[in-house]
């Protein structure tokens, strides 16, 4: 059985942070994260999304990224067509 390795350009660490932050990270992509490629990028990116009701929870989780997040992030609205009713987003 062969198995194929990645090809590391560079001895860096996964990430250069602590491990709460690995944690945070890894747990939230089991629910509400995301990890994307940029159409023209070469590193991946990690994005959190929750509802306008769970900002306090969604505020806790940027602050405690700091280290590797900008702190910015956007609140977006869409209405659902199906219902009529609207819903706020926040995410980073």
């Amino acid at each position: 059985m062969t198995v194929a390795k990645a090809k590391i350009k560079n001895n860096k660490p996964f990430i250069s942070a602590p491990n709460y932050v690995k944690e945070i990270i890894f747990g939230s992509l089991l629910g509400d994260a995301k990890i994307e490629m940029p159409p023209r990028g070469l590193n991946a990116r990690f994005g959190f999304t929750q509802s306008l009701d769970k900002k306090e929870y969604f505020l806790s989780v940027l602050n405690s990224l700091g280290e590797i997040c900008s702190g910015k992030y956007r609140e977006m609205s869409y209405l659902d067509q199906r219902t009529g009713k609207t819903y706020t987003n926040l995410n980073f």
